[in-house]
């Protein structure tokens, strides 16, 4: 069976809802309250607004080369020049962000006041709800993303009252196709499309349309700017039934999103009549798109590989009219309105983050998305160059001004392109010409010193700041660039004149900023040695520029190790940073480092249960949104690109023209970590190793030179290695000791390097392949391939990909006992009191919770555990327990299972109250309550609070995890009320106690 995210016997929501797409369409599919739920999106419909973008009335909204103006005009280059000279003057200015001189720039709000940002609103795609019957239990249900497959299953009930579905996302048709089966008829019962109720619609005007085996959603509205008399966009959802009766076994429906009226039932139509044959090309077309795969031992990070390797093909962009955004922010997954960003391409790090993983994942008519997209911007960037700086040619710096390392960066994806592909063609037509158009650029706009230096003054690293001259990040892209430019060259067999033109221009660019000690590189010369990075800019020269590596000469290496060291602790916490750290630790061969840095940095942080990555979950919340209004955050295409091409440099990597296979593999030597509790004892409580891996493998690769590339490891010892050529080329490849056939070297434990001449379709190998890795020991999961857990290693938080019936419980308990991260800062709960209702004295709890910690400094405070109350009456003495008139009234039960907190619990029948003695303050209460042989009824009230939890009836098996915000007003005993109704029994399994605050 190949990988999957499963969400088993538990409902999920639009949050970790599962995904699916065809690269321009895409649906978000969750299940709750007895109905599937599908939210489609188009990008043909979603950038339909992209002309509000440019409106300057939206400075939240607007594109930042439309923020350079002011009331009286476009600022031209000579203007922002002008500010910054002035803001020179300021004897702090080397610690001031870029925002303060753009602000004063853009005659815009003051600095302390709250930022603009609303959010973005954009016309809602419509969400298809398919309900059924109350008669199908859904203690038993499965909604399961089948990977490999682009396809989701659910299932829900059992015996006689079953209902099933089969999803998938046509690859040659913009339709979704629910293939529907009930064991007896009645059970699903019907199908609608409605959309979210939110605030910045009413610019929208929605209209619902029931007819002819169809309901549909129109919405029609207009751009800004535009005439009301004008023809409006239309947006079309339709949900086409083809056969309306309910007493079938087996029936389909279908759902399209287009822009147009009658479009969306069209096309969905002419799925229904196509879908034999769609059906069929649609499991062709998964199967063909898996080049290469990787296993690993650590499972977890396998599936979300495989997860984001699938992710870019559902929403690249491909086919769409609007192909120029590619993937966008949130790619297809921007349902929720109003978000914070809007899903289209940001050119500061984040469009380039999403894509790098196409490379080594064997999938260039991916990359080739983005190289085409980067293109298509030629006629506006050179219009912004004519606009703002009053030259001809191909600005570095659209569309951020003074951004100047955006268009190198991006144009670093052609060369990529060219040397993955060896498409010559591609070279000379694309790649050269636009090399020489932004090198001329840096040549026209850059300032030669007398010592022959060429400057870009006025530069600012993304987001950072100041305003500086040659930033690292800068400077490397151009010097990279350069380099690829004088290959070019080369390869094309272009006039000798242009080879010494670009090494005229490498001996030009200034040299990388170092700190006052000259350890390791800083943001620029102009900036404090100890900025606070948001981006981790000062690692373009190791990736993805490529520069340094690890078989680079020793200084340069002790520079590279500094500054990662630097970067991996004092990098601001985001959806795109850790990555970036994660991929340079990587090309310097630091695979433990980069596997801590990817979970500690960012899974840890900002993984949802779906498995992708978002700006806010329970256990974290970005920078960015700390002052902003509460919006509905997607997930970041960015994160899931990032860690597909962390696993990828630890696979495989070219270093100066050779294949290294398995370079990167984490060792258990983190080099990078930086420990900060004193003592020995107390930093294994918040550290763990990650490695080493000793077995794992990886088939069809893609390496540069077009190579496709396998390797196995056993043992820590590479044992075959398969290089087969897409191209004519000359292949060079390190063979491990244990493949030399040369005694002398495998004995002193050195390797070779392979060289030789390849035609197209040849193949090399090397050892011998054994059988597939087992799988048994993995540590990492709770039921292999349907629930997995990964537990952090500095929070303890626990870390799902998908969901089951115990899922919740650990969240609760976790968001009782672990730290939140708050913009990069921990928030340690306190736990004064957790009791558990038992008569055991003694219990390992390690099961359900690790040992509070809070790690302070240089120290480690350790909480206490648990406290045994049984079914003891309240006393002034204890300061907790029952209050009860009835003899008998409180019972303790025990059960064997799930769980030591769980398994047993204080029940009875009547009201009773337990009581604690707490100072006055604030608290948060969570009551967890069930039995795993008994059905149960359990209401809670903190009547002194005007607090009340409205209980259910919980099935066997079934708990309910309360948490109960309290406001306590005075010093004395805090009383939680306790009831059930007729016929049933209240369940009291713990109760967990937080204190905010003492007043």
């Amino acid at each position: 069976m190949g990988h999957q995210i499963c969400f088993w016997n538990v409902e999920n929501g639009w949050s970790n809802a599962l995904p699916l797409g065809n690269g321009k369409m895409g649906a978000s599919v969750y299940y709750r309250d007895h109905a599937l739920h599908a939210a489609l999106n188009h990008y043909d419909c979603y950038y339909q607004v992209l002309e509000r973008y440019a409106d300057p009335r939206y400075p939240d909204k607007c594109d930042l080369s439309a923020q350079v103006q002011n009331l009286s005009g476009k600022m031209t280059f000579e203007d922002v020049k002008a500010v910054v000279d002035e803001e020179r003057q300021n004897p702090d200015y080397e610690f001031f962000h870029y925002t303060k001189t753009l602000q004063k720039s853009q005659n815009a709000q003051p600095l302390g006041g709250r930022p603009l940002y609303q959010g973005t609103s954009g016309p809602q795609g419509g969400e298809i709800v398919i309900g059924f019957s109350e008669k199908v239990r859904t203690d038993h249900s499965l909604l399961a993303l089948n990977i490999e497959e682009g396809t989701i299953d659910f299932s829900a009930g059992e015996g006689r009252n079953q209902v099933t579905a089969h999803l998938y996302l046509s690859k040659t048709r913009d339709g979704m196709v629910f293939e529907l089966h009930q064991s007896c008829a009645g059970l699903w019962k019907n199908g609608n499309v409605t959309r979210q109720r939110a605030r910045g619609q009413s610019r929208y005007h929605y209209q619902d349309i029931c007819e002819n085996n169809a309901v549909t959603m129109l919405c029609e509205f207009h751009p800004e700017k535009e005439a009301e008399d004008a023809r409006p966009f239309i947006q079309e959802t339709t949900l086409y039934v083809p056969d309306v009766n309910p007493d079938l076994e087996s029936f389909f429906l279908i759902a399209s999103i287009a822009p147009g009226k009658g479009t969306a039932r069209h096309r969905a139509e002419d799925l229904w009549k196509n879908i034999t044959s769609d059906r069929n090309a649609h499991r062709i077309a998964w199967k063909s798109f898996w080049k290469s795969s990787i296993t690993l031992p650590d499972y977890y990070l396998e599936t979300l590989w495989y997860l984001y390797v699938y992710l870019l093909e559902c929403c690249s962009g491909k086919g769409s009219v609007h192909s120029e955004q590619a993937c966008g922010l949130s790619g297809l997954w921007d349902i929720r309105k109003p978000c914070m960003w809007g899903s289209m391409w940001y050119w500061d790090v984040n469009i380039q983050t999403a894509f790098y993983g196409t490379f080594s994942s064997n999938h260039m008519e991916l990359a080739k998305v983005f190289c085409d997209g980067f293109l298509s911007y030629e006629p506006d960037i050179k219009k912004f160059a004519e606009e703002f700086y009053g030259e001809e040619g191909w600005a570095l710096d659209y569309p951020h001004p003074l951004y100047h390392c955006i268009q190198p960066w991006c144009a670093l994806f052609l060369w990529k392109y060219y040397t993955y592909t060896k498409d010559e063609t591609f070279l000379r037509d694309k790649v050269y010409p636009t090399f020489c158009e932004i090198l001329d650029f840096y040549v026209k706009t850059g300032r030669l010193d007398e010592h022959k230096i060429r400057h870009i003054d006025y530069d600012i690293c993304p987001e950072q700041g100041p305003v500086t001259r040659d930033s690292v990040i800068t400077t490397a892209a151009l010097k990279q660039l350069t380099k690829d430019a004088i290959q070019a060259v080369k390869i094309l067999k272009r006039p000798k004149e242009e080879v010494l033109d670009f090494e005229r221009l490498l001996s030009e660019i200034p040299e990388y900023a170092l700190t006052r000690d000259g350890s390791r590189w800083k943001d620029s010369l102009m900036v404090q040695d100890d900025i606070f990075l948001r981006h981790p800019s000062v690692l373009m020269a190791v990736f993805p520029a490529d520069e340094i590596h690890q078989k680079s000469p020793d200084a340069l290496r002790e520079l590279a190790d500094c500054t990662i060291r630097y970067a991996a602790e004092n990098t601001e916490e985001g959806t795109f940073g850790f990555e970036w750290i994660a991929a340079a630790s990587a090309r310097m061969g630091e695979g433990e480092s980069a596997v801590r840095i990817l979970y500690e940095k960012g899974l840890d942080l900002m993984l949802h249960s779906n498995g992708l990555g978002y700006e806010e979950s329970e256990r974290f919340i970005n920078y960015c949104h700390l002052t902003k209004p509460a919006n509905y955050l997607p997930a970041m295409c960015e994160f899931s690109g990032g860690v597909t091409a962390v696993i990828g440099e630890m696979l495989l990597q070219e270093l100066d023209g050779v294949i290294y296979v398995f370079p990167a593999i984490p060792d258990g030597n983190d080099s990078y970590a930086e420990h900060n509790t004193q003592y020995a004892a107390a930093d294994d409580l918040i550290h763990t190793d990650y490695g080493p891996w000793r077995d794992c493998e990886f088939e069809n690769l893609l390496a540069p030179g077009a190579f496709e590339v396998s390797a196995q490891m056993r043992n820590k010892k590479v044992t075959w290695i398969q290089i087969y050529a897409k191209r004519d080329g000359r292949m060079s490849l390190y063979l491990p000791a244990e493949l030399s056939k040369t005694s002398s070297r495998y004995e002193s434990g050195q390797g070779l390097v392979y060289t030789c001449d390849m035609k197209q379709d040849e193949t090399l190998v090397f050892g011998s392949r054994s059988e597939s890795l087992e799988k048994d020991g993995l540590q990492n999961q709770t039921e292999f391939s349907k629930v997995q857990v990964h537990r952090a290693s500095i929070t303890h938080r626990r870390i799902f990909l998908g969901e089951n019936k115990d899922t919740a419980f650990y969240k609760a308990v976790d968001s009782f006992v672990c730290p939140y991260d708050f913009a990069g800062t921990l928030r340690y709960p306190m736990t004064p009191y957790i009791f558990d209702f038992t008569e055991e004295n003694e219990k390992d709890y390690s099961e359900v919770y690790d040992i509070q910690i809070l790690q302070a400094q240089r120290s480690v405070l350790l909480a206490g555990g648990p406290r045994t109350v049984g079914t003891t009456a309240y006393s002034e003495d204890l300061g907790y327990g029952f209050y009860s008139d009835l003899e008998g009234a409180i019972s303790i039960r025990k059960r064997m299972k799930p769980d030591v907190l769980r398994r047993d619990f204080a029940e009875g029948e009547v009201p009773v109250i337990f009581g604690v003695e707490l100072p006055a303050g604030k608290y948060d209460l969570l009551i967890i309550s069930g039995d795993e042989k008994e059905a149960s009824f359990t209401e809670l009230a903190v009547k002194e609070a005007g607090v009340r939890a409205q209980g259910r009836r919980l099935d066997a098996g079934r708990y309910q995890y309360q948490i109960l915000p309290i406001m306590h007003n005075f010093d004395g005993v805090l009383k939680i009320s306790i009831n059930t109704k007729q016929n049933m029994k209240w369940k009291l399994n713990s109760i967990f106690i937080n204190k905010i605050f003492m007043v």
